[in-house]
C-alpha cells in the first residue's frame, strides 16, 4: 500500500485520509458541481441508485467511480439510507479558486434514523432510533425521534425484549454500547436482527457532564442508571451527527406504568396492527384502516397509543367520554372540524427544526397558519356542547407566537433564508432603507442631480457613472466658480470638471452593496427571530400535544359513525361480551353487508374456548377480531360489534400462524414452542390469549399431548381468558371435564350435492371434522389427488376407530358388545351387513317377544363378526 500511496494524486492522498476515519460510511467526496464516490464505496452505491460505475484511470490502476449531481443529492442520500446504509457528505470547505488543492471535510454524517428529507420522513409514523446500554441480565434503554424532539427511557428485563422494542416502534437504527455489543449473550441476540442498523459506539467517547448538562432539565429526576443510554444517545448523535441537544423536546418513561400495557411483537406482527403478515402490506394493516386522522400529530399518537393500551377502567372511559362527545357532534360539523385540522401542519417536527437551526421562513408561516386554523376550531367549538365543546374553545391561541411571527411576509413566500424578501416593510429601519434604494435608487440619484442644480444655481450639472469612481455630477467650465466646497474633484476633461459629494458617495455605496447588505440584514434578523420565537415555542408545543389528542378523538369519532361502531362498557372484571363482532379490517375491505358478524362470551364460568372447525370456515378470523376488539376498547375507540362489554386486559398475548428461523437453528415447532413457553410463562388471569394449532408443528400424538396439557395448564393454574382454535377433535372430549372450558365451533351445512358450505358463524358444541379434501377441491388440487386422499382418510379413520375402540376398552373395560362399540363398529366393514340388516327392522311392528329374539340374534351376530 505505501508504494501506491506514493503514486496517488494530492487529491485522491485526501480522499482516502477521510475515508479512514468514516470507514462505516459511503463517502460523498465533492470535487465541483458533483459529490463523487470511489472503490467499493462506488460500486456499491452504484448497484442500488442504479447509475453508471466507471473507473479513475485504466489498467491495474482502476479505480472505480460513480458520482451524482450535489444539487439534487438529498434523494440518492434517501436511497442509501432506506438500504440501511450510512453517508458521509465531504464538502469543499475552502475557496476553489485559490491555488493547491481544495480542503475538504465531512460536514454531516446522514444515517437511516437522522434523514430528515421528505422523502425519507412518514408523516404519521415517528423515525425512532434504539439506544441500549447496561449488562445482559440489565438493560437500559432509549428509544429518539430526532425529527420531532422526542426521547423515551425504558428497562428491558430479557434480551429478546430488544427485538420487541424494534417490531413495535419500527426502530431503523440501534446503537449498543460497545463492551455489550462484544459480550457473547448479547452478540446472539443482535445478530437475529434483520433489516435495522446495527452500530456499536463505546461510552467513554461520550463527554458525560457536557451531554448531561444540556439534557439535565429533562433528566434530573430519573435514576442514573436508566438515563446512562441516553447520554450515551446523546454523545453518539452530537459526535456522529452534528446534532443539536437543544432541539429535544420532551423526555418520558413509557415501562412499568399502572395504567398502560405494551403489545409484544407478537402480537403486533400477529394482529397485524402496521402492516400485514404475508406481504408487509401497510394498506390492509389495522392502523390504516382506522386512522381518520388530518394531523401528522395525531396519527403519531394513534400508532401510540395501539402499541401501548391503556387497562385502567377508569381511564379508558375518560377517553371514551370525549369520543362520545364527538360522535354527538354529528357527521357534518365533524367534517368542518377535520377540515380545519387538516390545514394544521407539523407543528413538532417544525419546533425541531428551530430547535435545531434547520428551520426557514416558510416553516414559520406554516406555525402562523396552524394557529388560524386552531381560531377557526375554537370558533366551531363554541357551537358544540361537553367536552367536544371544552376540547375546542380551551386550545391555546398562542398570541405571544403571532405577535413574533407576524414580522414576516406572508406573499411570495421563501424556503431558504438566502432568498431574502422575509421580512415585511416597517419591521427594521434599514431594512426599508435598502429595499427602497434597491427599487427608488436611480430616482434618489436624480433627486441629488436636481437638489445640488437648485442650491448651487448650476443648471446644467448633469449625473454620470464610470467604473473608476463611480457616480459624479459633472460642471461645465464656464459654471465651476459655483461650485460648492464639498464637491471634491475626481477628474477633469476639456469642457468640464467632474465631482462627488459625501452624500452622493454615501449613496453611491448603499446602491452598489444594498442587495449584499439587504440578504446579510435578513439573515441576522431572522436569526434573532428564531431566538424570540424560542422564549414562546412552549405554547406551540402544549398545542401540538392538545391537538393530537383531539385530531385522535375526533378520528374515532367520524370511525365510529362511517363504520357503525358501537361504545364499549369498560369494567374492572373478567367479562367479555362481544353481540355480532366483526373483523375491523377485514370488514373494511369486503363491506359490513358481506361480513357475517360473530358473539363472544368470557366469564368467571367459561373463560376458555375451544373452538373446532373446518380449515377456511373462519376459527383465525374470530381469535383476531376479538383480540382486535379488545384492544381498539382500551385505546379508548368505539368497537366494531353491536354491544361490547369488555373486562380490561392486562395483555393481549397472540401464537398464531406458522414461521421458522433456520439461520438459527430453529424449526417451526421450536419458534412455536418458544413463543408459548413466553405466554404461558407471562400471562396473568387478567390476560387475553389467543392460540391457533398449538401442537401442530409435530406428531400428532405428540402435538394432541402438548396441546391437552396446554389447556389443562391454562385451565387450572393461569386461568386467563382464552381462545383455543384447534383441527385435534380430541380436543372436544378432553376439556368435557373441565369446569371453565367450553367447546365453540364453526357451523357447517351442505348443498343439494353434499358439498359443505362453511357459515363462518360461530355456535355451541364442539365438531369432528376440518374438511380439509374440500378446502384442497376449491384450491384446484387435481381430482385424481383427491379421490386418493379419500380412501386414505376412509381407511386412517377405520384405523383411528380400532384404536380408540381398543384404547376404551384397556381404560374403561368395555365389553365388546357395548352400545357405544356398535356406533364405532359402523365404520368397520366388516359389520356392513349386519348394520344393513339392523336399518331393515321396523320395532314399531314388532311384539315384545319378536323384539327379544332379534336382540338375541344381534348380539350372537355381533359375536361371532368380532372374532374376524
Amino acid at each position: 500500500m505505501a508504494e501506491k500511496t506514493k503514486k496517488l494524486t494530492p487529491m485522491m492522498k485526501q480522499y482516502y485520509e477521510i475515508k479512514s476515519k468514516y470507514e462505516d460510511c459511503i463517502l460523498f467526496f465533492r470535487l465541483g458541481d458533483f459529490y463523487e464516490m470511489f472503490g467499493d464505496d462506488a460500486k456499491e452505491a452504484a448497484e442500488i441508485l442504479d447509475i453508471t460505475l466507471t473507473s479513475r484511470s485504466k489498467g491495474d490502476d482502476a479505480l472505480p467511480m460513480c458520482g451524482i449531481p450535489y444539487h439534487s443529492s438529498e434523494s440518492y442520500i434517501a436511497k442509501l439510507n432506506q438500504k440501511g446504509k450510512r453517508v458521509a457528505v465531504c464538502e469543499q470547505v475552502s475557496d476553489p479558486s485559490q491555488k493547491g488543492i481544495v480542503e475538504r471535510a465531512v460536514q454531516r454524517v446522514v444515517t437511516p434514523s437522522t434523514n430528515m428529507s421528505e422523502s425519507m420522513l412518514e408523516a404519521k409514523e415517528n423515525q425512532f432510533l434504539l439506544v441500549v446500554s447496561g449488562v445482559a441480565s440489565s438493560l437500559k434503554a432509549c428509544i429518539v425521534d430526532i425529527s420531532t424532539g422526542e426521547i423515551y427511557l425504558r428497562e428491558i428485563s430479557k434480551l429478546n425484549e430488544i427485538n420487541s422494542v424494534i417490531a413495535n416502534y419500527g426502530v431503523k437504527e440501534l446503537i449498543i454500547e460497545k463492551s455489550l455489543y462484544e459480550t457473547p449473550e448479547v452478540y446472539e441476540v443482535v445478530r437475529e436482527i434483520e433489516a435495522v442498523l446495527i452500530t456499536s459506539y463505546p461510552q467513554e467517547k461520550v463527554d458525560y457532564e457536557l451531554v448531561l448538562d444540556k439534557l439535565n432539565k429533562f433528566l434530573s429526576h430519573y435514576d442514573n442508571s436508566l438515563i446512562d443510554p441516553c447520554i450515551l444517545a446523546g454523545g453518539y448523535l452530537t459526535d456522529v451527527i452534528g446534532y443539536e441537544l437543544e432541539a429535544i423536546q420532551r423526555v418520558a418513561r413509557i415501562d412499568k406504568s399502572e395504567e398502560s400495557f405494551e403489545l409484544d411483537k407478537s402480537s403486533v406482527i400477529n394482529l397485524e396492527i402496521f402492516y400485514t403478515i404475508i406481504d408487509g402490506n401497510r394498506k390492509n394493516s389495522l392502523v390504516n384502516q382506522i386512522d381518520y386522522t388530518k394531523t401528522s400529530m395525531g396519527g403519531r399518537l394513534l400508532r401510540k397509543r395501539l402499541i401501548r393500551p391503556l387497562k385502567v377502567a377508569s381511564k379508558i372511559n375518560e377517553r371514551l367520554d370525549i369520543v362520545s362527545s364527538f360522535v354527538e357532534v354529528g357527521n357534518s360539523k365533524l367534517e368542518k372540524i377535520q377540515n380545519w385540522l387538516g390545514q394544521i401542519y407539523d407543528l413538532d417536527r417544525l419546533l425541531a427544526r428551530v430547535n435545531n437551526k434547520t428551520v426557514n421562513p416558510k416553516d414559520f408561516i406554516s406555525i402562523l397558519q396552524s394557529i388560524e386554523a386552531v381560531i377557526e376550531l375554537k370558533k366551531i367549538g363554541e357551537e358544540l356542547n361537553g367536552l367536544a365543546k371544552q376540547s375546542l374553545v380551551n386550545l391555546h391561541e398562542c398570541t405571544k407566537t403571532q405577535k413574533v411571527l407576524s414580522v414576516l411576509k406572508r406573499e411570495e413566500v421563501k424556503i431558504s433564508v438566502k432568498d431574502g424578501g422575509i421580512f415585511c416593510d416597517g419591521y427594521n429601519e434599514e431594512l426599508d432603507e435598502l429595499r427602497d434604494i434597491l427599487v427608488n435608487g436611480k430616482d434618489y440619484l436624480l433627486k441629488i442631480q436636481k437638489d445640488e442644480s437648485d442650491k448651487n444655481d448650476i443648471p446644467t450639472l448633469k449625473l454620470g457613472f464610470n467604473k473608476v469612481f463611480g457616480y459624479y455630477l459633472e460642471v461645465s467650465k464656464g459654471k465651476t466658480d459655483r461650485v460648492p466646497e464639498y464637491f471634491i474633484r475626481k477628474q477633469t476633461l476639456s469642457n468640464s470638471e467632474r465631482y462627488i459629494t459625501p452624500e452622493l458617495k454615501e449613496y453611491e455605496e448603499k446602491v452598489l452593496n444594498a442587495q449584499d447588505r439587504v440578504k446579510e440584514l435578513e439573515f441576522n434578523l431572522f436569526n434573532e427571530l428564531i431566538e424570540r420565537f424560542k422564549e414562546s415555542q412552549s405554547e406551540i408545543a402544549e398545542l401540538s400535544s392538545k391537538l393530537a389528542e383531539i385530531d385522535v378523538a375526533v378520528s374515532q369519532a367520524t370511525l365510529a359513525l362511517s363504520r357503525n361502531y358501537v361504545r364499549p362498557e369498560i369494567r374492572e372484571d373478567k367479562t367479555i361480551e362481544i353481540k355480532d363482532g366483526r373483523h375491523p379490517v377485514i370488514e373494511s375491505i369486503i363491506g359490513e353487508s358481506s361480513f357475517i358478524p360473530n358473539d363472544v362470551s368470557c366469564s368467571d364460568d367459561e373463560i376458555i374456548k375451544i373452538i373446532t372447525g373446518p380449515n377456511m370456515g373462519g376459527k383465525s378470523t374470530y381469535l383476531r377480531q376479538t383480540a382486535l376488539i379488545c384492544l381498539l376498547g382500551q385505546i379508548g375507540s368505539y368497537v366494531p360489534a353491536s354491544s361490547a362489554v369488555i373486562g380490561v386486559v392486562d395483555q393481549i398475548f397472540s401464537r398464531v400462524g406458522a414461521a421458522d428461523n433456520l439461520s438459527m437453528g430453529e424449526s417451526t415447532f421450536m419458534v412455536e414452542m418458544k413463543e408459548t413457553a413466553y405466554i404461558l410463562n407471562q400471562a396473568t388471569e387478567k390476560s387475553l390469549i389467543i392460540m391457533d394449532e398449538v401442537g401442530r408443528g409435530t406428531s400428532t400424538s405428540d402435538g394432541l399431548s402438548l396441546a391437552s396439557g396446554i389447556v389443562d395448564f391454562l385451565s387450572e393454574k393461569l386461568k386467563s381468558r382464552v381462545l383455543f382454535a384447534t383441527h385435534y377433535h380430541e380436543l372436544v372430549e378432553h376439556v368435557n371435564g373441565l369446569k371453565n372450558v367450553h367447546n365453540l365451533s364453526i357451523s357447517v351445512t351442505h348443498d343439494e350435492n353434499g358439498k359443505p358450505i362453511f357459515l363462518h358463524k360461530i355456535v355451541s358444541g364442539g365438531i369432528d371434522k376440518s374438511y380439509g379434501i374440500e378446502v384442497a377441491e376449491s384450491a384446484g388440487i387435481p381430482e385424481e389427488i383427491l379421490e386418493n386422499s379419500r380412501k386414505y382418510l376412509k381407511q386412517h379413520e377405520v384405523g383411528a376407530d380400532k384404536i380408540k375402540l381398543e384404547q376404551d376398552r384397556q381404560t374403561q373395560k368395555l365389553s365388546p358388545y357395548d352400545q357405544s362399540s356398535l356406533f364405532v363398529a359402523a365404520k368397520d366393514n366388516r359389520f356392513e351387513e349386519l348394520i344393513n340388516s339392523v336399518k331393515q327392522i321396523d320395532v314399531n311392528k314388532m311384539t315384545p317377544i319378536q323384539a327379544l329374539q332379534n336382540l338375541n340374534e344381534l348380539v350372537e351376530s355381533i359375536k361371532e363378526k368380532s372374532k374376524l
